[in-house]
């Protein structure tokens, strides 16, 4: 189990590679985290981790003798072979002890969800005065159902999500995005008077977490108002950038609405495509 949890760190999210991306048998990405190379007649693209790619871990994997897939599922299971063996004779490849120390020392116990609501309809939702700790997800509110077309948007009503704590961990277990709060497709909202923190462990600082995450089909009212968030992005360098505090991503034509992010304590504030709708102002940033 131990090692299964492990491995989802090292690499994960397997997919069809293009061939034509291969530079000199293989190329990784630090902007996505992702590489791509051969594995016998396959091209994968996978994410890794990038404290791998100092020791060229991927290189020296199996020594040269890469195994003869032909298949993406073939190519997975060989990968998964080789990076088990590893991890049981961590010594064989130079540094790999060290990456592997500390990954077995931050796996700690994380709670998925806090708070959720879910659902097809939400027409009144308060969230209010609570403290959720160590929480992957702190609290999430967007509705859906069984078999729900790809252009049906089911949608909260009105929301408040106001004075509410939250600590977020997203431990090396984990191979996914994750938020302190997230709504998507809500009429009216309001995220007012929330404190979040995120715990920062070395070993997931390239995993993508969000402090404060709207998106979707937003209605005339959203408000972002008056939180403390912070830790939750992790700067590689003037380019690269993970995770932010608090995004907005509206993805409806209405126009004139009433969208506001101000009087925040939130290092890093993005705003999807620069949408002129979305006013940000006097936040306290940097």
């Amino acid at each position: 189990v131990l090692r299964a949890e492990v491995r989802r760190t090292l690499f994960a999210q397997v997919r069809p590679g293009d061939p034509e991306d291969l530079v000199g048998g293989d190329t990784y990405s630090r902007l996505t985290n992702r590489r791509v190379m051969s594995i016998g007649e396959v091209t994968v693209d996978f994410r890794s981790h990038p404290a791998l790619e100092q020791i060229d871990f991927f290189g020296h994997l199996w020594g040269g003798n890469l195994p003869g897939a032909e298949t993406l599922s073939q190519a997975e299971d060989a990968l998964q072979d080789a990076v088990d063996a590893v991890m049981l004779n961590p010594d064989q490849i130079d540094g790999f002890s060290a990456i592997f120390d500390e990954i077995l020392a931050q796996d700690l116990p994380a709670l998925y969800q806090g708070i959720v609501i879910g659902g097809e309809e939400a027409e009144e939702v308060r969230i209010l005065d609570n403290s959720i700790l160590d929480a992957l997800q702190g609290v999430h509110v967007g509705q859906s159902r069984r078999d729900q077309p790809a252009d049906e948007r089911l949608r909260s009503n009105l929301v408040a999500i106001e004075g509410n704590t939250i600590y977020s961990r997203i431990t090396p277990a984990i191979n996914r995005e994750a938020y302190g709060v997230y709504v998507g497709n809500c009429d009216s909202l309001l995220v007012i008077g929330n404190r979040l923190r995120r715990q920062p462990l070395a070993s997931t600082a390239h995993l993508r977490m969000d402090g404060v995450h709207v998106a979707g089909a937003l209605g005339r009212r959203v408000i972002i108002r008056d939180n403390e968030v912070m830790r939750y992005h992790t700067r590689v360098n003037a380019d690269i950038v993970y995770g932010t505090d608090i995004y907005v991503d509206p993805d409806t034509d209405l126009q004139n609405p009433l969208w506001l992010v101000a009087d925040n304590v939130a290092a890093r504030i993005e705003v999807a495509n620069a949408d002129p709708r979305v006013l940000v102002d006097r936040n306290l940033t940097g």
